[in-house]
């Protein structure tokens, strides 16, 4: 199927706060009245030769664009000029598309070096900044997602958070926006400080303890609300995996208190996860989330941490359900990945791209019917035929997409002489790629590793976690160094990458016997703590740019677990009750916090 429109990038939770802050912001800046020409000073672009390759796919845009930095402020402050905020990924569609519509539009990109200092963020070097601005999205225009373009005053207070736009709309943003700066900068600053204070404020309601039954009963009981009882995952829109929610699950099933349409709906999810559009039934891997309620029509980028985790997650339903079919989705799976995925130095990289070579979406996936007839015999076309339901199946803008038969249907010889035909059909494999090795997303793949090496059937990921164990130990958090992206010394390691790491290495030190890889992890956690935790709570990262986010007392889950919650997990907390504190928030909201109540699951079944 066709997809027209742009959507949230990202999945939605329902127990998070959504358009409170403030929520007049847009309407009341977006006032138009004629505009003028500014002065400002002359930037330049700074992205030409940025280690980061989605920063450098603008490099060549004619906005001057500037990295996230003390230096840019300076600039706006100096300048007096608001400051334009664009993040996204390197497999992200629609920053792709606002970045040919918009970024490289001659007059878009005047507008924006006379009246703005711009930056681009790579989402995946700055997870906490991310997630800090889309906290301002969600609070502010009620979604959130990628293309993001946060506007913020010259000292760092957000204003207005808009997603992928049309550039005749985009162009209007911008002339209302400069203008009603130009006639009224006090009274936005005012505004925006008021928005800060308003959440700065905001108090947390008081909450009564709770047990961990009761916080299990909340977490199934809330679950199965939003579950999709018959096709699976959560939400009856766009379709992510939710691993960490998914993982929360299991482990009731694990110890036996989830109820049974729980455990129902966690295979009747695993088996339409591997078997429809979000998995690649040609070269392996999952793609990030399908657009449509039924798995069907995936959005084609390929990421680490959901490959990772996604392994993971088969590997531990393969136990807990007796199903070996599920180990064998995690071996594929982990197979792809050190194939696609391994870089020259050894450790793992970020992303494989939504868009082929030439430009395309999906374009490395999909085949249309002359391509298949072509490459296939009638018998072997009408092998897959009967497999992809290709007489109802609808065809994408660029054709069909393979999937492979629902478990317990069979393989015939045709189909699968057809399916080693399409992988050899069109040459090497080589969707564009982000080739950043992220610490945190490592931590997940080597946990990934570790299970698999100790699976039945799976001692040939052995020297895999081996390598992998060697590389995050010396690339990452070494003294007092540490970074996110190997190789890259500009970005520090956040909160998420020293305790997902840990977490990857302890894993593996437990199965080795390795006591100086366990002084390692004590360290890394140790440093989370001293780095990351204070009065109010947890933070992602240390940047004091941006004027938006306070501390947290505990943090919720996304698209990886939890990272207070993996560290209570992985240690001991200083007081108990701030365990029981922390299990009380997440009981409030279980389905933005199901790592924090899993973690009293995991300590409650052995205590």
């Amino acid at each position: 199927m066709s997809r027209t429109s742009p959507r949230a990038d990202r999945p939605r939770f329902p127990g998070r706060p959504t358009a409170t802050l403030s929520a007049c912001f847009l309407a009341a800046l977006l006032i138009g009245i004629p505009t003028n020409a500014s002065a400002a000073g002359p930037l330049v672009n700074q992205l030409r030769e940025h280690s980061s390759p989605y920063l450098k796919l603008h490099g060549e845009d004619p906005v001057a664009w500037q990295d996230w930095g003390k230096s840019a402020f300076e600039a706006a402050q100096a300048d007096g000029r608001l400051i334009l905020v664009s993040v996204g990924y390197f497999a992200c569609h629609w920053c792709h598309v606002m970045q040919r519509e918009s970024y490289r539009n001659p007059g878009i990109a005047a507008q924006i070096n006379a009246d703005f200092v711009p930056i681009k963020v790579d989402r995946e070097r700055h997870p906490g900044i991310d997630a800090r601005l889309i906290d301002f999205a969600e609070r502010t225009a009620g979604r959130a997602g990628w293309p993001l373009n946060v506007f913020l005053t010259p000292d760092g207070y957000p204003l207005v958070a808009i997603l992928y736009q049309p550039p005749e709309r985009f162009a209007a943003i911008l002339d209302r926006l400069a203008t009603r700066w130009r006639s009224d900068p006090s009274g936005l600053r005012e505004l925006a400080r008021r928005g800060h204070v308003e959440i700065a404020s905001a108090k947390v309601e008081p909450v009564e303890s709770v047990s961990p039954s009761a916080a299990r009963a909340a977490l199934f009981r809330t679950a199965m609300e939003y579950a999709d009882t018959l096709g699976g995952g959560f939400g009856h829109q766009a379709k992510f995996p939710m691993v960490p929610m998914l993982n929360a699950l299991l482990d009731g099933c694990l110890i036996g208190d989830a109820p049974t349409d729980v455990c129902e709906f966690i295979t009747i999810t695993l088996d339409h996860m591997a078997t429809l559009g979000l998995r690649d039934a040609l070269h392996g891997g999952f793609f990030r989330y399908t657009v449509d309620p039924d798995w069907r029509t995936p959005h084609f980028e390929k990421m680490l941490y959901d490959n990772a985790q996604l392994a993971a997650l088969y590997l531990r339903a393969s136990s807990v359900f007796e199903r070996p079919a599920y180990a064998d989705v995690a071996f594929s799976t982990l197979d792809f990945v050190l194939a696609e995925m391994r870089s020259p130095d050894g450790g793992y990289i970020s992303s494989l791209s939504a868009i082929d070579d030439k430009g395309v979406e999906g374009g490395d996936y999909l085949w249309t019917r002359e391509q298949l007839t072509s490459a296939l015999t009638v018998a072997q076309f009408q092998a897959v035929s009967r497999i992809w339901d290709l007489g109802t199946q609808g065809a994408n803008d660029a054709g069909f997409l393979p999937r492979l038969p629902t478990f317990g249907e069979a393989q015939t010889p045709e189909f699968q002489e057809a399916m080693f035909h399409l992988r050899s059909a069109r040459g090497p494999y080589r969707p564009p790629r982000d080739d950043k090795v992220i610490a945190a997303w490592n931590g997940l793949l080597l946990r990934a590793l570790v299970l698999a090496a100790t699976h039945p059937g799976g001692a040939r990921f052995q020297a895999s976690a081996d390598s992998l164990a060697s590389f995050v130990r010396t690339h990452f958090i070494t003294g007092n160094a540490s970074r996110r992206v190997a190789n890259d010394p500009n970005v520090s390691a956040t909160l998420e990458d020293h305790v997902l790491l840990a977490d990857g290495l302890d894993a593996w030190a437990d199965w080795r016997h390795d006591a100086v890889a366990k002084a390692q992890v004590a360290s890394w956690l140790a440093t989370a703590r001293s780095q990351f935790h204070g009065p109010g709570g947890w933070r992602r990262d240390r940047d004091d740019l941006l004027r938006y986010g306070e501390a947290q007392p505990i943090l919720g889950d996304d698209s990886l677990p939890s990272a207070s919650a993996v560290w209570m997990r992985m240690t001991t907390p200083d007081r108990p009750e701030h365990r029981e504190a922390a299990l009380a928030l997440a009981a409030k909201d279980p389905f933005s916090y199901p790592t924090h109540i899993v973690y009293r699951i995991a300590r409650t079944s052995v205590e």
